[in-house]
């Protein structure tokens, strides 16, 4: 990190300014240590997935999604969207970074107090007496987390993707190898501590392998016409997160709630297939289009070609993949999991339908963000929120399975409207749209047949 804390000017400045060429060799080495962080460490991620899927057993899984369910949504106050506003602010003073830091900082720290306490109460309502302790040892991840968002929004608005690859690739090597050791040693039992030990080492190791990397460090410098600059900004992303909050995790409550630990198990393996299927595939571009698409937010015409450029390239890389995997995902899944996990494949292979449409509609918020709308993101988030409310709710009755079904349906029923937020802020053509997808839905159903 070159910027001086103490100096007003904004930390890209001299950063290949407004010329084209020096964006297009940011994007495109963005785009590189992008595909290197997701696909490298992606593989890796899924190595480590099935290893441990071997080795343990569906509760264990279905334990830590249910304390996941609440650390995640502890999480939520914790950014309050300030590294989005940092990488998004067209003028960004030290005061502003300062500020963010600090504040997140101390948000870590009391939601991680208040997480404490409220352990008990969500081994309570999974009624899952062993849940208290697993959400106790997670939630102490906030504050460690708190302490990254500002080295990763520095990082990012710079473009610097180097770095965060190789913060994600030590994160994804030394996590793993902290699991497979403690599934490895420890009784079948305590199986679950070894997906605890996962995610604690991974994310102390992110925080050290920034503030190694990085020059910038805090000032005792707290201003307020600055923190409401930037809560300005940050409420809405907040805002949009809590209720994509119900949207994602919604699922995980009703199923971990109403059909246990087992099942949801099952239904979050499959879904980890679809998370990692979609970091890898579609995460590379969605990543870098944040930073790339704020450099160009005061020309529409660079803004509106990046955006058709960014969607094309996510549809001809990610569609192929999804239809494959729905093609052989039985044969694929029983060699790579084994029989124990049978039950998800279903699962799995009807969540690959989402993550075609995902490949093209996750360019949509970094955009949304980049033309300085976090309200609309909010409005969007709402709206899948009802559906999935009410999709989850009626198919929860019946088993993973529907649940997996009502949240394919509710995507693509959504689509339409967001596909009319992105044409109404950058007035790209429809048409031009739907045949760069089109082309590629062509070509992976004649794979597919």
């Amino acid at each position: 990190m070159t910027t001086d804390p103490d100096d007003n000017a904004s930390p890209d400045d001299g950063k290949g300014g407004g010329d084209d060429g020096g964006l297009f060799a940011e994007s495109v080495q963005g785009l590189f240590w992008s595909a290197v962080d997701r696909g490298v460490g992606e593989i890796i991620s899924v190595l480590v997935h099935i290893a441990l899927a071997r080795l343990l057993i569906p509760k264990h899984f279905g334990l830590v999604a249910m304390a996941r369910v609440g650390v995640t949504f502890i999480d939520l106050f914790r950014d309050q969207g300030f590294e989005d506003a940092i990488v998004q602010r067209d003028n960004l003073e030290a005061d502003h970074i300062d500020v963010a830091f600090w504040t997140l900082l101390g948000l870590g720290i009391v939601l991680a107090i208040l997480g404490g306490f409220a352990s008990p109460l969500i081994a309570w309502f999974f009624k899952e007496p062993k849940l208290e302790y697993v959400f106790f040892a997670l939630v102490m991840m906030v504050p460690i987390s708190s302490t990254t968002s500002l080295p990763n929004a520095l990082l990012k608005r710079e473009m610097r993707f180097k770095i965060l690859s190789i913060r994600s690739l030590f994160a994804v090597l030394v996590g793993g190898s902290v699991a497979i050791g403690l599934a490895l040693t420890l009784p079948e039992e305590h199986g679950v501590w070894a997906l605890v030990g996962k995610s604690l080492s991974a994310v102390v190791t992110e925080a050290l392998v920034l503030w190694i990397a990085i020059d910038w460090r805090p000032s005792f410098n707290y201003s307020i016409p600055h923190f409401k600059d930037l809560f300005s900004f940050g409420v809405n992303i907040t805002g949009a997160r809590i209720v994509n909050y119900f949207n994602r995790q919604l699922d995980d409550i009703l199923i971990g709630r109403f059909l246990g630990s087992e099942m949801l198990g099952y239904y979050s393996v499959a879904y980890e297939i679809l998370r990692g299927m979609t970091t890898l595939l579609s995460r590379t571009v969605s990543s870098v289009a944040m930073p790339a698409f704020a450099k160009l937010q005061n020309d529409l015409d660079r803004m509106r070609e990046a955006f058709i450029g960014a969607v094309k390239t996510s549809s001809i890389v990610a569609f192929p993949f999804f239809f494959l995997f729905i093609g052989v995902a039985p044969e694929l899944m029983q060699l790579a999991y084994g029989p124990k996990w049978e039950p998800a494949i279903p699962v799995a292979r009807v969540l690959a339908a989402i993550g075609i449409l995902q490949a093209v509609t996750l360019i949509n918020p970094p955009l949304i963000k980049a033309c300085d709308k976090p309200s609309w993101e909010f409005g969007l988030s709402a709206l899948n929120t009802v559906g999935n409310v009410i999709g989850f709710s009626i198919a929860v009755q019946y088993g993973i399975m529907e649940v997996a079904l009502a949240y394919v349906l509710r995507g693509y029923l959504v689509s339409p409207i967001k596909l009319w937020a992105v044409h109404t802020l950058i007035e790209y053509r429809v048409s031009r749209y739907l045949k760069v997808i089109g082309f590629a839905v062509l070509g992976c159903t004649l794979m597919f047949g």
